[in-house]
């Protein structure tokens, strides 16, 4: 049995498949679920790219580089299934070998031929995929992609792995990629059916069916346009505020206490408070005394 094999292909064009988007639906679109192993029946992601490699002239897929080195794991995996002598696979057996002839004209399960898909044509394309994104890079690997560049359409070469399907229901080998570097632009090719190609156009007109619109209809009144709107009013002057009236003067007309009584004595005059403070002074004192 051969181990797996590890290899980087030419530079090819991706025509199917998208780098950074996986995919949890198989071909039919049932949910994508794991087949073997301890997580069997669990449900995956696949991320897949076709890349288009071009023709030698007159030289099989599996004499390229590239090609012997999936033949080898498929010899190596499945050696029941290839003649000894020849290392062909033997007449009425079915294999996956993941490579597909661009020019062929026999139609998959949807009807569809790969020499009508766009690029196909003159190129073996070669289909890989696995469980995660591959890691992108620039054309020599020396630094990362660090934006989503890579689109349909696009020239890139893939590093990946070839191992082998034993699996005797559906044998086969397992493509997966695992690094992929941009190698340079090419025409976008748009996911979809194309529109062209859908026969619009080609069916006769039914009776009653004019390409020009019947006298006197008006074409569509274009929608009337909106009134302007008014002017916000302007907001009324605000009244000056009021002037305070001026504080009336503190009145004088307080009420005094009543004036003491005064007295003369030996040419002064004294008050009735200060006599009484000085010693011996009484009230009878006072009234011998004569008021001023």
């Amino acid at each position: 049995m051969t181990d797996l094999i590890t290899f980087t292909t030419p530079v090819g064009r991706i025509v199917s498949g998208d780098v950074y988007k996986g995919n949890d639906k198989d071909a039919s679109g049932a949910p994508r679920l794991i087949k073997s192993g301890p997580n069997a029946g669990q449900p995956t992601v696949q991320f897949y790219i076709g890349l288009a490699v071009a023709k030698t002239p007159n030289v099989p897929w599996e004499q390229e580089e590239w090609g012997a080195k999936i033949m080898q794991v498929a010899r190596g995996g499945c050696p029941a299934l290839f003649d000894p002598a020849t290392g062909q696979l033997l007449q009425g057996r079915n294999f996956a070998f993941k490579v597909s002839d661009g020019d062929s004209q026999i139609p998959n399960t949807v009807g569809k031929k790969p020499c009508d898909n766009e690029g196909w044509a003159g190129h073996w394309v070669l289909h890989f995929s696995n469980g995660f994104a591959p890691s992108c890079f620039n054309n020599d690997g020396t630094a990362p992609l660090l934006e989503p560049m890579i689109k349909r359409g696009y020239f890139v070469q893939v590093n990946g792995s070839v191992n082998a399907n034993t699996n005797m229901q559906n044998p086969g080998v397992f493509l997966n990629h695992n690094m992929i570097a941009f190698s340079g632009y090419g025409d976008e090719i748009k996911g979809g059916a194309d529109p062209r190609a859908a026969g619009f156009g080609a069916a006769p007109a039914p009776a009653g069916m004019s390409a020009t619109p019947p006298a006197g209809m008006a074409p569509p009144a274009a929608p009337a346009a909106p009134a302007p709107m008014a002017p916000p009013a302007a907001p009324a002057p605000m009244a000056p505020p009021a002037t305070p009236a001026p504080m009336a003067p503190p009145a004088t007309d307080l009420i005094q206490p009543p004036a003491e009584d005064q007295y003369e004595l030996q040419g002064r005059v004294f008050s009735r408070s200060e006599l009484l403070s000085m010693p011996g002074w009484t009230e009878a004192a006072l009234a011998g005394l004569t008021k001023v």
